[in-house]
């Protein structure tokens, strides 16, 4: 059966939702390529440095810089990457083609457009996890680096992949509307917008609690004797108010994340009312959701600008509980 132009949608609104969309993710890659390049350069610093010094990474004296952070961050950001470019080939087919990609090509857009984005948020959901295990509770889940990664590996990229493949292997992943995903209604609240929520929660809960501690703590050492005292007052206050930049930050980080998946909340409750969304909401949802890499790529530069102030005010190392271990 030949299918309308435009899958029956006006040609307006068809152009403008798949254009906001390739837009944002254009965006997106170029966010997701500067993590990269920073995360490459860090680690080829730092493996320079203790080359250089001829010290083995294990000894305290050797570069003690955390990776922590760059490595979550890239790791984010390849599955971004890998979201940004199925989701985009995919807008662009159907701005080419005038319609939504069909048969086995529709379901790898859908396959590759899932695994990206429900592994970013299982990414993002270990990284609220190892933050909130270092700061509220003082355990290091990377103490074992191997069993650590390997278990985030495993959980954040290979399970994602396997669920998707049974879903496409179910017939799951096909043409849902605009672009190619899940498209029964059940499996698609479950597999996009349910992880979502369930990740969204979660993150939200730790970081404003982790932001309430560290502003909570700066203002109990205020009080302290030993910090208004010479010669500790200098060294203990500038650790504090990065304390205090950073509890703020990941407040306003919170913020901004509700407000960036707001649209998309808005619009699957429409879908399960069976509403149609106007186009501005529908341009909105798409520029947002379709943002994460450029979005993480600025909270990235950002935090590691926080973080990275006790390396250059001459300040002495991070202790354990604060956000640079």
């Amino acid at each position: 059966m030949l299918r309308k132009l435009f899958d029956g949608v006006p040609e307006s609104e068809w152009r403008a939702i798949h254009i906001s969309s390739l837009v944002s993710i254009f965006f997106s890659i170029l966010g997701e390529a500067y993590v990269f390049t920073h995360a490459y350069i860090f680690f080829h610093s730092k493996r320079r440095r203790n080359r250089l010094s001829g010290l083995p990474p294990s000894s305290p004296l050797a570069d003690r810089k955390s990776p922590v952070a760059v490595a979550f961050a890239a790791a984010i950001a390849f599955s971004d990457f890998v979201f940004s470019v199925h989701h985009g080939i995919d807008h662009l087919y159907s701005i080419v083609f005038g319609r939504v990609a069909e048969g086995p090509l529709c379901r790898w857009f859908g396959f590759g457009s899932l695994w990206g984005v429900d592994s970013s948020a299982l990414w993002s959901f270990a990284l609220a996890l190892y933050m909130t295990s270092l700061l509220l509770f003082g355990i290091k889940l990377d103490a074992n680096p191997w069993w650590w990664w390997g278990s985030m590996i495993t959980i954040a990229w290979v399970l994602p992949l396997i669920g998707n493949i049974v879903a496409v292997a179910l017939g799951l992943v096909d043409n849902a509307g605009m672009f190619c995903m899940v498209s029964d209604r059940i499996g698609s609240l479950i597999l996009k917008p349910g992880i979502f929520v369930f990740v969204f929660c979660f993150i939200s809960l730790c970081y404003v609690a982790i932001g309430v501690r560290l502003i909570t703590h700066m203002r109990q050492n205020k009080k302290d004797p030993l910090v208004r005292s010479y010669p500790f007052q200098e060294p203990v206050r500038r650790q504090q108010n990065q304390m205090r930049r950073v509890g703020l930050y990941l407040i306003g980080f919170t913020v901004v994340y509700i407000l960036q998946f707001f649209p998309t909340s808005i619009l699957v409750f429409m879908n399960i009312a069976r509403k149609k969304p106007n186009l501005a909401l529908n341009v909105l949802d798409k520029v947002l959701s379709n943002g994460n890499g450029w979005m993480n790529a600025i909270a990235y530069r950002h935090f590691i600008h926080l973080t990275a102030k006790d390396d250059t005010d001459g300040t002495p190392p991070s202790s354990p509980n604060t956000p640079s271990s």
